[in-house]
């Protein structure tokens, strides 16, 4: 008589890769763990309590400019194990657009020039909107 061994293990090693301090929206950050069965996932905002289902957590355009922290939990038949991330979204700035009117005197007679613009345009990290890269507004 033949015997089968099956190795069931509850999750360990929980891994969140890459792990980094910053992201920009559309990065994509992964959570695994090992365990058999195979562990399912979600991912906690632990501010605002959100749940998001799946390995995967992608930092979205409304992340820009806030500080998060985020708890992956590998869950299996057997138990739980998390790993806490905490990071800012970082983006491009917003444009900024500045006109000035300048007035000149002309022997006693005044002249008004059209308004002159100035653009002060923040350097992309990365592709905006996967279009372009450099200097841009999008």
């Amino acid at each position: 008589m033949s015997s089968l061994l099956i190795a069931v293990d509850a999750p360990r090693n929980p891994q969140i890769v890459p792990r980094q301090s910053t992201y920009k929206p559309g990065d994509r950050i992964h959570c695994s763990a090992e365990g058999n069965p195979a562990p399912s996932y979600q991912w906690t905002d632990l501010v605002s309590e959100t749940v998001i289902q799946g390995a995967v957590l992608v930092i979205g355009e409304d992340m820009v400019n806030n500080y998060h922290a985020f708890q992956c939990t590998a869950t299996n038949q057997y138990n739980s194990v998390s790993s806490t991330l905490t990071f800012t979204a970082e983006g491009m700035k917003p444009l900024t657009v500045t006109t000035f009117t300048t007035v000149f005197g002309n022997r006693g007679r005044g002249v008004i020039l059209p308004p002159i613009v100035f653009l002060v345009i923040s350097p992309v990290y990365e592709k905006c909107q996967q279009r372009h890269l450099s200097y841009q507004w999008c």
